[in-house]
């Protein structure tokens, strides 16, 4: 209920990444979750034994923006990264499954050197988990497939936003992907 979060105190402290904590998701079984993390990690967590976690997934060679659980699946998750990668993880197998990325940028120019062009800011599955929809700071949303053998995107989204992209999100019924910016704007996409 809502009304005691308002009151409520911390139960428990996970602590053990090295650096920021970015962003959370939650496991259908309601014990797990996974965090994602600048220390370039991500790890499974269980609730009922909060002093380490269970599992540390390794792969970005820098920090991790966000994590996403495969709706329909259970056990894998998705991760982006500053390092413009996007990796599928297995939490049964524990290893990485999959590394998605983008090509390379244009070379920086005197207007674009403060940006960052080259990261992965947010990502969502698909309703169905067959895609992840990847949030770049080049504006651009990339589709990647999880069942094909190709890192690259199935397609884009190209230049939704007049910045960077901040946050992504698909409905629950899987019809709508949803967009943040930079630029102050959120857009639907159906």
């Amino acid at each position: 209920d809502g009304l005691r979060v308002a009151t409520a105190k911390p139960i428990s402290t996970f602590a053990e990444h090295q650096a920021d904590a970015m962003f959370l998701s939650v496991f259908p079984d309601k014990n797990t979750f996974v965090s994602c993390s600048v220390d370039r990690t991500a790890k499974i967590w269980d609730i009922r034994a909060p002093k380490a976690s269970v599992m540390t997934f390794l792969g970005h060679s820098s920090d991790v923006n966000c994590v996403e659980v495969m709706p329909t699946d259970g056990r894998c998750f998705a991760t982006c990264s500053q390092d413009s990668t996007a990796r599928l993880y297995d939490t049964r197998s524990m290893n990485e499954l999959q590394v998605f990325s983008v090509p390379a940028p244009p070379a920086p120019t005197d207007e674009t050197v403060d940006q960052r062009p080259d990261t992965f800011t947010g990502l969502a599955f698909s309703g169905s988990g067959r895609l992840i929809f990847c949030g770049h700071a080049d504006s651009n949303v990339y589709a990647f497939d999880t069942l094909a053998e190709r890192s690259s995107p199935t397609f884009t989204l190209p230049s939704v936003h007049d910045r960077e992209i901040s946050c992504v999100g698909v409905s629950p019924s899987g019809a709508a992907l949803a967009t943040g910016s930079w630029d102050s704007h959120i857009k639907i996409w159906a």
